[in-house]
């Protein structure tokens, strides 16, 4: 028997390696303390959460005199904590462009600061009474908020000194398909009145209604609110669906799993190259995860559940570390699905996330940034501000003068109704007290209007024009319209705080966008929408 120095039991010849088998060794361990000596220097506590976990949950650079393990890091790294309401949020709450990293203000509080605001030559509930009632018969009439006489400023004045300068200062960056967008606009307002011609567009769309709990008439309220729901959603499928696509250069390709092993690269500390695009996450041809593999790898970061083993039919991310498990464990053999981004984006989000740094973050980590770019640029689709943008293209007009809505427009069209289409639409915004019930019924009764006729294409058989319809909303998020502020005051005032607020930063961002957007394959993609109708 020979002794374990370890244990110091005396143990049988079989029970050591054969290097410990020598009868003269002093500093011998039995195979078991082996064992469990490597079991235990494999593992380390986090600091953070204080459970003891496997190295191979640590990222490859970690401090292990104060070792911090991957899932905190990456909770930590996913979160703010925002300024004015102390709440803690995910990064995709707080806009893109945070002014004061060091302070942070969520979306949520900024829009409430932005919404209690107001613009000086904003229209008063007192003077829009005026105007609707009659009691004014010129918006010339209304000066200073508050006042209803004949001296003082001329509004129109007011309007271009508060609006134009303002703009034009604000608004410097070059235009994207501009032509091309306003080409689109007249086509597609010619195809609306042609499907309504042919009986294949319910024109209903054209009359806004109050909301269903406000209005009288229930009936005609949910037809349109139904229209106005359906293209609520259309724009943010199709708009999550043009950013990857048109701006993230996301793609997926199907080939076997040995030709992708063979054949991607390092991308730096994080990612993986293959085919000259950042390979985000992979999944089984078939869908089918094997069982042994589903509590092994990450799924995409977009679940809540981010625990939970892989679900048929889900991609899991490819990383550095992931390629080693998936070699391991999967047929090398078996065809599986490759999800990519452009390489220029995926460098992109690196450099918001790390300015440059390979010290910090994780593959992970850059993946969710991205998808959470993708699902910011849907909702921004969806800004009022955006469908009021689209609104313009498509030349919306109410001809009712009596409308205080109306006269604002007829003001915004005498400045700058050259750089925009003719009145090509015509449609029936609200008024009265079952319109005003809803507070913010005034800053987007064009939105409203944009989203019934997107439902209502689609309800009609045209999807692929109520997809250019969206195309046209996406556009005027990511690239800005600079000819003109969009019609409704309101939102000519939160647009022009939103640039003034960023700053260079803002230009900037417009100017990545620019620089990433396939404008070319975008073109086709919307001549094909317009075309197949």
């Amino acid at each position: 028997a020979l002794a374990c120095s370890i244990c110091s039991r005396h143990l049988p010849a079989s029970a050591f390696h054969k290097k410990h088998q020598q009868p003269k060794m002093s500093d011998r361990a039995c195979i078991a303390c082996l064992d469990e000596r490597e079991a235990e220097e494999s593992m380390a506590t986090c600091t953070a959460c204080a459970e003891r976990k496997p190295r191979s949950e640590y990222r490859k650079r970690v401090d292990w005199d104060h070792p911090t393990c991957r899932a905190c890091l990456e909770e930590e790294e996913s979160h703010l904590t925002c300024s004015a309401c102390g709440e803690r949020k995910w990064r995709s709450e707080f806009r893109k462009r945070i002014m004061d990293w060091d302070a942070p203000t969520c979306r949520r509080c900024l829009d409430a600061e932005e919404g209690s605001s107001s613009e000086p030559w904003q229209a008063t509930d007192t003077q829009a009474e005026a105007v609707s009632s009659g009691g004014v018969s010129d918006l010339r009439e209304v000066v200073e908020p508050g006042t209803v006489d004949g001296e003082g400023s001329d509004m129109r004045e007011d309007f271009a000194r508060h609006v134009e300068s303002r703009w034009a200062a604000s608004v410097h960056v070059p235009p994207v398909l501009w032509e091309e967008r306003l080409a689109w606009g007249v086509q597609l307002a010619e195809s609306i009145v042609a499907a309504e011609s042919n009986g294949t567009l319910d024109p209903r769309w054209r009359r806004e209604t109050p909301s269903r709990e406000h209005a009288s008439d229930k009936e005609a309220a949910e037809v349109f609110k139904a229209f106005e729901d359906q293209g609520d959603e259309i724009v943010y499928a199709v708009a999550m669906e043009f950013y990857d696509r048109f701006v993230a250069g996301v793609r997926t390709d199907t080939c076997r799993l040995c030709d992708l092993l063979a054949e991607a690269e390092a991308a730096g500390p994080r990612s993986l190259r293959w085919r000259g695009a950042v390979v985000a996450s992979v999944r089984p041809e078939g869908g089918a995860w094997p069982e042994e593999v589903r509590g092994s790898l990450k799924p995409e970061p977009w679940r809540s559940d981010r625990g939970a083993p892989l679900a048929d039919g889900e991609f899991a991310q490819f990383d550095h570390d992931a390629r080693e498990t998936i070699e391991s464990l999967l047929d090398t053999s078996a065809k599986i699905i490759v999800k990519t981004y452009s390489a220029d984006f995926w460098t992109s989000v690196e450099d918001r996330l790390y300015s440059g740094s390979v010290e910090r973050g994780s593959h992970w980590q850059v993946l969710g940034a991205s998808i959470r770019e993708t699902v910011g640029a849907s909702a921004g689709a969806n800004r009022t501000e955006s469908m009021n943008f689209f609104a313009d293209l498509l030349g919306f007009n109410d001809p009712d003068p009596e409308k205080w809505a109306n006269a604002t427009h007829a003001i915004w069209k005498e400045r700058f109704g050259h750089a925009m289409p003719p009145n090509a639409l015509q449609v029936c915004y609200g008024s009265g007290g079952e319109f005003r019930a809803d507070k913010k019924w005034k800053t987007k009764m064009e939105a409203n209007v944009a989203e019934a006729l997107i439902g209502a294409l689609h309800a009609g058989g045209h999807q692929r024009l109520a997809s250019a319809a969206a195309g046209l909303c996406f556009l005027s998020y990511i690239a800005t319209p600079s000819a003109a502020p969009p019609s409704n005051w309101a939102m000519a005032a939160r647009q022009m705080r939103m640039v003034e607020e960023a700053g260079e930063d803002w230009a900037e961002s417009q100017r990545s966008m620019a620089r990433l957007f396939d404008a070319a394959a975008f073109s086709a993609e919307m001549d094909a929408c317009l075309r197949q109708g």
